[in-house]
């Protein structure tokens, strides 16, 4: 469901894409005319009114910058089970977390998600790349899959060091 702000009701129809629109309509005059079945909501009155199976024609906004806090609640959520686990085994846990060959797979991904928010674009190893401003559904798509990828890794990194040094001597 995607609610249309009051002021902009006009929306294209897309037969079969399977949306549904609520907007504020502010009349019950709807006209269907236009190259691609456009709606438009004449204005007098405010109504709540449903058009299935359309997209709505927006300006271009741009989303809302997260800020600090989450990355700051995903590193405590991280350094958590680390802290305990240094607790729990001293030195050697720190050891063996940081020397294993396996954190290859959480600093390359990691280090390239960041890359590729601060730049603006992904790198494609077809030599192309994604932008961020042209294409960002793909591009966060790619930037969530390696932070994802990096993540798997660090817990399997997390769980191989407990198993390692939880084995009996």
């Amino acid at each position: 469901m995607i609610l249309d702000e009051p002021g902009s009701a006009r929306h294209r129809f897309l037969p079969g894409s399977g949306h549904d629109v609520f907007h504020l309509c502010e009349s019950e005059e709807v006209s269907m005319g236009g190259e691609g079945g456009a709606l438009l909501c004449k204005p007098d009155r405010p109504r709540l009114c449903r058009c299935e199976a359309a997209e709505m024609e927006t300006p271009e906004r741009r989303p809302d910058a997260l800020g600090v806090w989450p990355g700051v609640w995903v590193a405590i959520i991280l350094l958590v089970p680390v802290a305990v686990s240094t607790l729990k085994f001293g030195r050697r846990f720190l050891a063996q977390f940081f020397m294993n060959p396996f954190q290859m797979f959480i600093v390359i991904p990691w280090a390239l998600s960041y890359f590729c928010v601060r730049k603006g674009f992904m790198p494609l190893k077809s030599g192309g790349k994604i932008e961020r401003a042209t294409d960002p559904v793909n591009f966060w798509i790619s930037v969530g899959f390696y932070a994802l990828i990096g993540t798997i890794f660090f817990i399997f990194n997390l769980w191989l060091s407990w198993l390692v040094l939880s084995r009996p001597r």
